[in-house]
């Protein structure tokens, strides 16, 4: 490789290297670039496990709170003057389903 001289750009002489190889820089070795480019993808690939897993436990709670919300809303509806309180536990019940059916339709869409 031939050495060139000061100010005077690689394409200028025809050389088809890289500047910093021409003017005698050392990137480092080829194994470097290989781990930290191994890495970052192994990490991508772990925190979309995270997330996706993250989201499906949320939606997996939210869908436990939803069942207790109806069954407390069948035992007030059951109960005798508990209409409007049983108003509550559906209005509860349906918020947490929604919540759930978010949280699971999220973790479908992780990317």
């Amino acid at each position: 490789m031939r050495k060139i001289q000061e100010g005077v750009h690689c394409a200028q002489l025809g050389c088809e290297c890289n500047r910093m190889a021409c003017m005698g820089v050392q990137s480092g070795p080829d194994w470097i670039g290989a781990a930290w480019r191994a890495g970052t993808t192994m990490f991508r690939a772990f925190w979309k496990l995270a997330r996706q897993l993250f989201h499906e436990a949320t939606g997996t709670l939210f869908s436990l709170f939803a069942l207790y919300g109806g069954a407390a809303w069948w035992k007030q509806f059951r109960a005798p003057g508990g209409k409007w309180i049983a108003a509550f536990a559906l209005a509860y019940a349906a918020t947490m389903g929604y919540f759930a059916f978010l949280s699971f339709r999220n973790a479908r869409r992780v990317r």
